[in-house]
């Protein structure tokens, strides 16, 4: 890890783990600081996981790798237990690792992954402890989004004490399949259901959500991008419905890729490939808005975290290895009400 002034309100590093993907962070159990998890997409073993760890203040204080030897680590997700799982994005070579934030574990490969794919992203519904839900994108052209319901017994065991959380993702549960049906008829309800076929799943999405990457799940609600179409699907998890949006604006007209909800307020943050690559917003009306955006360090803005207090924005360029701590000139958290924002023309 090298550090660098950058300019004012900023702060970048250099990662030594080579191009930065997607990341999170994770609070210090202790409450002093927090941990950077950021993805290393380097093919041919030589990508991973690498953890910067900050204090309280927000200076960095150490740095290691968590995961080693894996290639094309790509996206991931948080679990509800505070892991991170990491996908491989290496066709049929590609898995989904489960690692420990600090290290306190050894890496383990989940069940996810299956017999292999570009796996991208990872959210969870956790609404019901007892029963949570994960969903994982793979980008390619019929990459199927899949949903994982982990073993009733092995989550009660974990929520008693009498098993590892580990476990979860490591013991065989109901993989599933998301398959999509607009609507054919004056209605306009379009609904969606789950199938246990892949080819099933695959077929769909080759037909209605090819090269899906980000994910991420709020109040009830799934969302996904698919960046050829430059798409967000919505979908109602409860009511069997979805809708889906356009991404491109006047300003935002490249490829969406990560997207990370912020807080209760349905904020969506999303990071941007190519054309002007950045980092912008989305609101629940479907309103879009730039946050940040530049060339300098490469055209695919990766890893976009918040630390535990919001107060500190990290977002890292691919290509460069570079990592930005940025905060807000009026000292308020990126959650708050009030942002100098520039909102798009459709």
């Amino acid at each position: 890890l090298i550090h660098s002034s950058c300019f004012a309100r900023s702060f970048c590093w250099k990662l030594r783990s080579a191009n930065p993907d997607g990341a999170a962070v994770f609070a210090h159990p202790t409450g002093n600081g927090w941990v950077y998890v950021s993805n290393s997409e380097v093919k041919k073993g030589g990508g991973g996981v690498g953890a910067i760890q900050f204090d309280a203040n927000g200076d960095v204080i150490d740095y290691k790798m968590i995961l080693t030897n894996t290639s094309l680590n790509c996206s991931g997700g948080r679990t509800p237990w505070n892991t991170w799982v990491s996908c491989e994005e290496n066709k049929e070579d590609g898995q989904i690792w489960e690692t420990h934030p600090f290290g306190a574990k050894v890496p383990r490969k989940t069940v996810l992954g299956g017999s292999g794919g570009n796996y991208e992203a990872m959210a969870t519904d956790n609404r019901d402890p007892m029963n949570p839900q994960f969903f994982v994108t793979n980008d390619r052209e019929d990459g199927e989004v899949r949903r994982f319901t982990p073993s009733s017994a092995v989550v009660h065991d974990a929520i008693n004490g009498t098993a590892d959380y580990w476990s979860i993702l490591s013991t065989p549960g109901i993989l599933e399949y998301l398959v999509l049906n607009p609507s054919e008829d004056s209605t306009g309800i379009n609904t969606f259901s789950w199938t246990t076929d892949l080819k099933t799943g695959k077929k769909s999405a080759s037909k209605y959500f090819p090269y899906c990457e980000g994910i991420d799940f709020l109040d009830g609600t799934l969302y996904f991008v698919s960046k050829t179409l430059k798409e967000i699907f919505i979908l109602d998890l409860d009511g069997g419905t979805y809708r889906k949006d356009r991404t491109k604006t006047k300003k935002f007209t490249g490829q969406p890729d990560g997207i990370n909800f912020l807080g209760d307020n349905g904020l969506l943050y999303l990071t941007e490939e190519d054309y002007v690559p950045g980092v912008y917003g989305r609101d629940l009306n479907g309103n879009m808005f730039t946050i940040l955006e530049g060339r300098m360090h490469g055209r695919e803005p990766s890893g976009l975290a918040f630390s535990p207090d919001n107060l500190h924005m990290y977002v890292a360029f691919l290509t460069g290895g570079i990592l930005f701590d940025i905060t807000r000139e009026d000292g308020l958290p990126f959650d708050g009400k009030t942002l100098n924002i520039r909102h798009h023309a459709t």
